[in-house]
């Protein structure tokens, strides 16, 4: 079982019904009204710079907040869409411009659930990282690797590909990213400060410190 991202099949959650898929993908990105910060973040790779991806969430309470409430837990934090948005690329071709959510902690909860509902391509990766010389569960709005600290620097953990339509679970206090976005990537987003499922270890910056 992996131990960052899981799929949570185990649960029998319920999947989220039509009508509220729809309202999620005809959801516009306005990034003006987006839930969580979105730096514009320049990285490197073998010394040639790139651009991250962007997921702006847009909240969607009012809407799907009571089926959430009465089918999933009460305990939410916010519920949202999140759409993977592309940023203007570097010039110069760099093969993962604009392919990659870089590797982060989250700002606004400390675990996602989320719901895949559409993506361009099966193939894109959720990856859990550990910097050099840094512990694995870090504080929020953690940015690694931007310029000129290289991708070198990081060690992988986990990956895992979430597949659509099912309810998969992420402890976003460890470094994270989403790789080879080739195109579309839209899901539900349902944010917590404390762990509903009882899923993730509960106090891992003490145990880490000892």
């Amino acid at each position: 079982m992996n131990k960052y991202g899981i799929i949570m099949d185990h649960l029998n959650l319920p999947p989220v019904p039509d009508q509220l898929a729809k309202i999620v993908l005809e959801t516009e990105v306005d990034l003006t009204k987006a839930q969580n910060p979105l730096p514009v973040r320049v990285l490197t790779e073998g010394g040639r710079p790139y651009r991250s991806r962007r997921t702006p969430r847009i909240g969607l309470e009012s809407q799907l907040g009571a089926w959430v409430t009465e089918n999933i837990t009460d305990k939410w934090d916010h519920v949202g869409m999140a759409k993977s948005t592309p940023v203007d690329p570097i010039p110069g071709g760099h093969p993962q411009d604009n392919k990659r959510n870089g590797p982060h902690t989250d700002c606004t909860r400390n675990f996602l659930l989320l719901y895949l509902l559409d993506r361009s391509n099966p193939d894109q990766d959720t990856v859990f990282w550990q910097e050099k010389g840094k512990p694995i569960y870090r504080e929020h709005s953690v940015y690694v690797n931007e310029d000129p600290t290289p991708t070198e620097e990081l060690i992988e953990l986990e990956r895992v590909t979430f597949p659509l339509n099912t309810w998969c679970y992420v402890d976003s206090r460890v470094v994270h990213s989403v790789e080879n976005i080739l195109g579309r990537r839209t899901a539900l987003h349902i944010g917590f400060w404390e762990d509903p499922f009882d899923v993730f270890p509960k106090n891992p910056f003490e145990d880490q410190a000892q």
